[in-house]
């Protein structure tokens, strides 16, 4: 190609730097030539690429989200609470009258039953006791048997007149003392003889000894413990709830206990009793439940769920797709690749999981994740699923 000389420089285009500038002179030429109406267009075009329409803009910068639907699973209603195994009948047998330990018959740890004699206290006293009250009380007796003996023959005389009417009347004023005299002998040897059983001290429960308080040869006072005896067939757990889940509870719900002192295997029972009085240093209701179960100690520590409702089928979601805001809570749910706010009612929580009571169906496609700093109706692309 020919290149005229360059007039700065006197060299051809060809061996000179200048053939660039010469270039740009042609360029500027050609716009030159060109008229308005043509340079119209590719403004119009340039707007076009480089500005492009909103709805076009949003659509590219539109974030991903992930997204899922609701999951239908099987809950149920239950409320936690953590107590103590006790034991319901476990008495301790104390003196009922003041003596001297002279046998024992049972050790700690040792099995009794119902009846059985655990030990005996020297009983020589009282039965002089009783033996003395139950002589004053023959003799009483036999002089009642002669005063009514001796009243029935004066009456006879009285309907003859040979007897007075204040011998009649005396008569019976003494009979009346001497009944009196009789059933206060009666008592007083009733009481000795009930010192002499006292004197043998019985098991009120069949159980296991647990504690022994004395040895022979000790001297008893009136009510010092002797043994410690539990029954430990039938526990009762005391669980503690709040006066708010108070109106839930009900006698007779199923309730399960587990603790880790035993096995991992749940123990059922039932709500026994609930107490309707407030503990003012805890601030709770006390809920008794029993179990009869021979792998159970009584003074462990165990878990309880209380079924306010049975196992029932939910509509459940992953418990980070709801979102609050002005103290309601709410979903978001895609259509048409935009984000709907939906309020919700929220209920029971479960594994990460909530269940949801109103303002989504099962069909309905949620936004599990990626939805912060999003508003109702804005887009979104790249739905992933959750997983």
């Amino acid at each position: 190609m020919f290149y005229p000389a360059c007039k700065d420089c006197r060299q051809t285009y060809e061996s000179s730097l200048c053939r660039w500038a010469f270039n740009v002179k042609g360029l500027l030429l050609v716009i030159k030539s060109v008229s308005l109406s043509g340079l119209l267009c590719p403004l119009f075009f340039f707007s076009i690429v480089c500005f492009g329409s909103e709805e076009g803009i949003k659509s590219e910068n539109a974030p991903a989200v992930t997204s899922g639907s609701a999951t239908i699973k099987k809950i149920s209603n239950r409320l936690t609470s953590f107590g103590v195994l006790e034991t319901i009948s476990r008495p301790t047998i104390t003196a009922e009258i003041p003596g001297v330990i002279e046998e024992i018959y049972v050790e700690e740890g040792e099995a009794v039953q119902r009846g059985q004699r655990l030990a005996k206290l020297d009983m020589t006293d009282y039965l002089i006791a009783e033996t003395l009250s139950k002589n004053e009380l023959q003799k009483q007796e036999q002089e009642l048997a002669k005063r009514l003996d001796y009243f029935a023959r004066i009456q006879t005389l009285s309907e003859t007149k040979n007897v007075s009417e204040d011998m009649v009347v005396s008569t019976s004023r003494d009979i009346a003392i001497d009944r009196f005299s009789v059933e206060i002998m009666r008592k007083h040897n009733e009481i000795a003889a009930r010192n002499v059983a006292k004197g043998k001290i019985i098991s009120p429960i069949s159980g296991v000894v647990t504690k022994r308080y004395v040895s022979t040869g000790d001297y008893l006072a009136v009510s010092m413990p002797i043994f410690s005896i539990i029954d430990d067939s039938t526990l009762r757990v005391r669980l503690k709830i709040s006066p708010q889940d108070a109106s839930k509870v009900t006698v007779g719900q199923r309730v399960t206990l587990s603790s880790p002192e035993f096995s991992d295997e749940e123990v059922s029972t039932v709500i026994k009793a609930i107490v309707p009085v407030i503990d003012p240093v805890s601030n709770s209701i006390d809920v008794l439940a029993e179990v009869n179960n021979s792998t159970l100690i009584s003074g462990m520590r165990v878990e309880a769920n209380i079924y306010i409702r049975e196992e029932y089928e939910a509509l459940m979601v992953p418990e980070r797709a709801v979102f609050s805001k002005s103290g309601k809570r709410y979903l978001f749910v895609v259509n048409d690749g935009r984000i709907r706010e939906h309020q919700i009612e929220a209920g029971l929580r479960e594994g990460g999981w909530v269940e949801i009571r109103k303002g989504v169906t099962n069909g309905d496609v949620l936004v599990f994740d990626g939805y912060r700093g999003m508003k109702d109706g804005d887009s979104v692309s790249g739905v992933g699923i959750a997983r």
